[in-house]
């Protein structure tokens, strides 16, 4: 039997999670598809009335967004084009009945491969706050998620909150996902981008992130390496390599292959290469 617990308090939440065997309901559009759920003897923590009346602060050194804020929440918000790729993914996240529910803690939380908000939110360099009973701790994205269905959090802990750093010049990003459909579908293959670009349009930083060809969304490190101090109208001559995907792990499912996955993440990251160089070149 499942017992429900309404929390009202950080202090009252933090507390039941202390407790054996809890699961915690925010948007409840992965817990409800649970086809399990329903057959565990769980105790069920109800956390939607801690959703806070700020969803985003900004202060010097970047962006804060609570964990409970939903992806209709995120696309509604005015936010610089740093966040056009999140946005993109967002509004590819399910249907909007889903985007007016699901949160973007659970999503993270959830830690399926095919997560559309991880990819961007990694591209974004984002952090997770960790929040228990003796306060709070960040830790980044890509070492929060463990693998498939893993994650950090220990008893009593939960996310309470997303950071995303300020970049140093003009920040922009972008997210591409195939599926057999443009909506309403698990991706097997998606692609996050974030550039940082100078006042010349020199890149400073660049970050892209492959999702859903392994347990744990991969940042192609070699590429990001490459384009560091080049002008980016530079792109459209640059050439990439097979070693510059040997980090992924694509498996074979009921939804592609393994090989068709390593090359539509080739595919995926040289046409976006070639939008970057066309558009801010």
């Amino acid at each position: 039997m499942t017992v429900y617990q309404k929390v009202t308090s950080w202090e009252e939440a933090l507390n039941a999670l202390t407790q054996p065997e809890i699961t915690i309901l925010a948007g409840g559009t992965d817990l409800y598809a649970d086809e399990k759920f329903p057959h565990k003897n769980s105790r069920l923590v109800d956390i939607s009335q801690l959703k806070s009346n700020h969803l985003i602060t900004e202060d010097e050194g970047g962006w804060w967004f609570d964990a409970l804020m939903t992806w209709s929440d995120f696309t509604a918000a005015n936010l610089p084009p740093l966040f056009d790729g999140l946005k993109a993914a967002a509004r590819q996240i399910g249907g909007v009945q889903i985007q007016n529910a699901g949160t973007i803690g659970g999503n993270i939380c959830n830690a399926s491969p095919a997560a559309d908000s991880v990819p961007p939110l990694m591209a974004l360099n984002a952090e997770v706050e960790i929040r228990n009973l003796d306060g709070a701790r960040l830790v980044p994205l890509g070492d929060f998620i463990l693998g498939r269905r893993k994650t950090t959090l220990r008893s009593g802990e939960m996310i309470s909150r997303i950071f995303v750093p300020k970049p140093d010049g003009y920040g922009v990003s972008d997210f591409i996902k195939i599926g057999g459909r443009a909506y309403l579908v698990i991706s097997p293959v998606m692609v996050a981008g974030m550039l940082d670009l100078s006042d010349t349009k020199i890149i400073n930083s660049c970050r892209i992130v492959v999702g859903a060809c392994s347990e744990v969304a991969q940042k192609l490190d070699s590429i990001s390496n490459r384009l560091v101090g080049i002008h980016v109208s530079e792109i459209s001559r640059f050439e990439l390599t097979s070693d510059d995907f040997a980090g992924l792990t694509p498996i074979s499912d009921g939804r592609a292959s393994a090989e068709y996955r390593r090359q539509s993440a080739e595919t995926l990251v040289a046409r976006l290469l070639k939008k970057w160089g066309t558009v801010y070149g």
